[in-house]
């Protein structure tokens, strides 16, 4: 996974900071978390539990699921 994959995923976690807006590279980035089992699809993607772990494992604090600082 590549950082800007990660910052896509921190902010479908609820990190209100990660990306500044959702352009064409953010598209590409939800398509691989999704088909990679990080995210789920539809219209509001939200972390899978493998999404939650390589969050938890990158250091990122998931402590408040759906918010990380």
């Amino acid at each position: 996974m590549i950082e800007h994959d990660l910052k896509v995923l921190r902010s479908i976690a609820g990190d209100p900071d990660a990306i500044d807006g959702w352009g064409a590279a953010v598209g590409a980035s939800l398509g691989y978390l999704q088909g990679s089992g990080y995210a789920t699809r539809g219209m509001r993607p939200e972390p899978t539990e493998k999404g939650w772990n390589y969050l938890r494992d990158q250091g990122v604090d998931i402590s408040n699921r759906g918010y990380c600082p």
